[in-house]
C-alpha cells in the first residue's frame, strides 16, 4: 500500500518522529526513577563535606579522637537524612494510589435506572441512528459527527474506514459503553437510552474485535444466561 501511493518517506520520516518522541519521554521516566537515589546521596554528600571542612579548618584545636567521633556521627547523620528521603519518596508514591482511588470513586457512572421493553424485544432487529453525536471525553473532538442510518431487518451490514474513524465507536454507542452528546439509537422503536442498562445488554448481543471465550459452548460464549 505505501508503495502504491509512493509514500514510503513519509512513513519513515513520521515513524522516526514518533521514535524521538517516545524516546524523550523514555528518558524523563529514567531520570525519574533514579532522582530517589540521586537524591539520597546528595543528602548524605551535603553533611559530609560540611563536617569535613569544618575538621580541616579546626584540626589544631581539636583532638584527633574527637574528629574521629565527628566524623563518625555525621556519617550517620548522613544516613538518617537519606532514609528521610527515602521515606518521603516511598510516601510520595503510595499516595499516588489513593489519589487514583480516589479519581475512580468521581468517576461518571453509568445510567442504570429506564423503562422495561416488551419481553420479546427485539424481535425484528431494525436500528434507526438518528443525528449521533459523541466524542470520549468533554474537552474531545467530536468522533462521530451527526451519524444517521437506518438498518432494515435481516440485512448484513459492513461499515469500512480507516484506522479510527469510529466503526467500532459505533457499535459501543448501541450498548451504551460509551454515552452519545446527542441523536438517538432505536431498536424496533425501542429508544436505547430508555431501556435499563442491565435489560439492554442481556437481549443485545455483541463480538468485539479481541473476543474472550470461556469455558463452555460458543452459545454459552454469546449468551450466558441461555
Amino acid at each position: 500500500m505505501l508503495r502504491a501511493h509512493r509514500k514510503e518517506s513519509a512513513y519513515a520520516d513520521e515513524l522516526e518522529r514518533r521514535y524521538m518522541c517516545h524516546q524523550g519521554q523514555h528518558r524523563t521516566l529514567m531520570s525519574s526513577l533514579h532522582g530517589p537515589g540521586f537524591h539520597e546521596g546528595f543528602g548524605k554528600l551535603i553533611p559530609n563535606m560540611a563536617v569535613t571542612f569544618m575538621c580541616i579548618y579546626y584540626r589544631h584545636s581539636i583532638s584527633s579522637l574527637t574528629l574521629c567521633l565527628i566524623i563518625g556521627r555525621t556519617e550517620m547523620v548522613g544516613r538518617m537524612a537519606a532514609g528521610q528521603i527515602h521515606e518521603q519518596y516511598e510516601l510520595a508514591e503510595r499516595m499516588k494510589k489513593v489519589q487514583k482511588l480516589v479519581d475512580l470513586e468521581n468517576i461518571k457512572q453509568e445510567i442504570e435506572d429506564g423503562t422495561e421493553p416488551a419481553k420479546d424485544w427485539p424481535q425484528k432487529g431494525e436500528i434507526d441512528i438518528s443525528d449521533v453525536k459523541l466524542r470520549y471525553r468533554p474537552n474531545c473532538d467530536l468522533v462521530l459527527k451527526g451519524l444517521s442510518i437506518n438498518i432494515q431487518p435481516g440485512l448484513k451490514v459492513g461499515v469500512v474506514g480507516r484506522t479510527g474513524a469510529g466503526k467500532s465507536t459505533l457499535g459501543l454507542t448501541l450498548l451504551r459503553i460509551l454515552e452519545m452528546d446527542s441523536g438517538s439509537n432505536k431498536i424496533d422503536g425501542v429508544d436505547l437510552f430508555s431501556v435499563p442498562l442491565q435489560t439492554l445488554r442481556q437481549r443485545v448481543t455483541t463480538i468485539p474485535q479481541d473476543p474472550t471465550l470461556f469455558k463452555g459452548s460458543l452459545r454459552f460464549n454469546i449468551d450466558p444466561k441461555e
